[in-house]
């Protein structure tokens, strides 16, 4: 799907890789747990490199029981359920707490597992949701659709650096006392569409002109070369 595009860079304790497709040079930075940790991610790999867009994917647990384990969604809104205030009357998200994601532009042409999805709302926190009781307080608070672990971070460290943000996500688990033992099985059969579908979106994007592949004549040249390289 994807060609090595450099050695991989290590800023700090995060790894970024470096690949290509077609013409389009992608940059990668494993996200672990949490919002916070996904933020530090995003802010290293974005002032390290210049992006023009950025992609998203990945598992997020249900607030509701009528959204399927394996049900993709487009991301809509972000709440970062964590970010307020405690007062006598309970608990107040922050004014900034809210992301809003820009629509994907007609330039970006979905593949067939991300069109016609729902528009959801996600709950994004440092915590993995395995309790009913705890899962109506953020669906009271937020009124989201599902909950994640990531996102919040990873929008706000785009939004800083001016970079799109698309996300797609898929539920993995109900956020409930079973979540554990669903997100387990979700992984196990995970057979990895959603970065098949990422890739082609970046296979059919508009070519970068400044890429020497965008040229036939140089694509043939390194062509020609990776195929006598040792």
């Amino acid at each position: 799907m994807a060609d090595r595009g450099g050695q991989s860079v290590k800023v700090g304790s995060h790894v970024i890789a470096r690949l290509t497709i077609g013409s389009n040079r992608i940059f990668t930075c494993k996200m672990n747990s949490g919002a916070v940790e996904s933020a530090l991610s995003a802010n290293t790999l974005l002032s390290k490199f210049h992006c023009d867009m950025a992609f998203a994917i990945g598992p997020a647990g249900a607030l509701s029981d009528s959204a399927p384990i394996g049900k993709w969604f487009q991301v809509s809104k972000i709440f970062a359920y964590q970010h307020g205030s405690e007062d006598s009357t309970g608990f107040v998200l922050a004014p900034n707490a809210i992301q809003t994601l820009a629509v994907p532009p007609h330039s970006i042409n979905l593949p067939s597992l991300f069109k016609n999805l729902p528009d959801w709302d996600v709950a994004s926190g440092e915590t993995f949701v395995l309790s009913a009781g705890f899962r109506q307080r953020i669906q009271d608070l937020t009124h989201a659709d599902t909950v994640d672990m990531n996102l919040y971070g990873l929008a706000a460290a785009c939004a800083d650096f001016k970079v799109p943000l698309y996300c797609w996500r898929v539920v993995s688990d109900h956020a409930d006392e079973h979540a554990g033992d669903d997100f387990r099985k979700f992984t196990t059969d995970y057979d990895g569409a959603g970065a098949r579908a990422i890739g082609e979106i970046i296979r059919f994007l508009p070519q970068n002109p400044i890429s020497p592949t965008s040229y036939p004549g140089l694509r043939n040249l390194l062509d020609n070369a990776k195929a006598t390289s040792p």
